[in-house]
């Protein structure tokens, strides 16, 4: 009797086991077919991802320059981690990711569709580079990736946040083009409590394709059109206000 039972329990004990490591497989298995679901949603437009290096950069004429939160770049990895925030609303639509560097030397730009199915999000972009090392030499808040509503070379006002790099964290960041402004602020018109944000220059020597970078507060609503109004001032006069609107995901 008593070897009946341990037979018994030996056979309870294998289909516990196989049904323990099927979990596990289960686990590791349904959220990268989740990711991999998602991230085919939004594809890169065939053909239109451009990347230069330039020996001497050209002014940029652009007012809003990026907009991302940023984690760490790995130099010796062949990819550089890039992903999105992209409201629902733009379901079926195109936006354009464009990158960067404060000295102008190195840009790209890359269009995207999005699925009309699309549930809004985060999500994954596939982002070619053939100079990763490159970019990894640059200091994290000296890259400005910006994504805009509508394929690249359409001009919008409309903007959602990047997530540049690995394990993203801190809050996101505004790249301004002020033309070397003394002073510059950026308000939120809809939530007046929020109060006006002092940006900061940048620090590096040669910034020729923007030149300020404005730290977004905590607390501020996510996951909606935001209005961002900026200013700048030059020489005790002020400039002429400048709105976007942005999408911002979750810290």
């Amino acid at each position: 009797m008593q070897s009946i039972v341990i037979v018994a329990a030996k056979e309870s004990l294998g289909r516990y086991v196989m049904f323990e490591h099927f979990l596990r497989v289960a686990v590791i298995v349904v959220p990268t077919i989740t990711a991999a679901h998602e991230q085919s949603k939004v594809r890169l437009v065939e053909g239109s991802f451009q990347e230069v290096i330039k020996s001497a950069a050209e002014i940029s004429g652009a007012r809003f320059v990026g907009l991302a939160r940023f984690g760490p770049i790995d130099e010796t990895s062949s990819q550089v981690p890039v992903a999105a925030f992209l409201p629902e609303t733009w379901a079926g639509q195109e936006v354009c990711l464009s990158v960067m560097s404060v000295d102008g030397l190195y840009q790209s730009s890359g269009t995207y569709s999005i699925d009309p199915s699309w549930l809004g999000g985060r999500t994954k972009l596939t982002y070619p580079s053939a100079k990763p090392e490159i970019i990894a030499q640059y200091n994290r808040e000296d890259v400005a990736p910006l994504i805009s509503k509508g394929a690249c070379g359409n001009e919008t006002s409309e903007f959602t946040t990047a997530f540049w790099g690995q394990n993203v964290s801190g809050v996101s960041i505004v790249f301004l083009n002020t033309s070397r402004a003394e002073e510059t602020y950026i308000y939120f018109p809809d939530y007046p409590d929020l109060g006006d944000v002092l940006c900061n220059k940048s620090e590096t020597a040669n910034r020729t394709a923007f030149d300020t970078l404005c730290h977004l507060p905590s607390g501020i609503p996510q996951h909606e059109r935001l209005r961002v109004s900026s200013v700048s001032f030059k020489g005790g006069e002020m400039g002429r206000e400048v709105n976007f609107d942005v999408f911002l995901a979750k810290e």
